[in-house]
């Protein structure tokens, strides 16, 4: 699945929870990938904390929203 998610959506980064990958993953995941697709176009392989993630966006989001204001939608 891989390669075919990478040759059709040619991601710049894929990022995984670290909850679920380490290190160790996602070096086989850049090997096996290396077979099917040439490592000049394999996307970058990144590790994050899911959960800092979400609440660092809820935040940004709220804070957008109390400086600018609810969108008003036309009727």
């Amino acid at each position: 699945m891989g390669p075919s998610f990478i040759a059709i959506i040619n991601p710049q980064s894929i990022i995984f929870s670290q909850e679920e990958v380490d290190q160790a993953a996602i070096k086989k995941i850049e090997l096996r990938s290396a077979h099917y697709i040439p490592a000049e176009h394999i996307p970058k392989l990144v590790i994050s904390d899911w959960k800092k993630d979400y609440l660092y966006g809820l935040q940004s989001l709220g804070l957008d929203l109390m400086i600018t204001g609810p969108v008003k939608e036309d009727k």
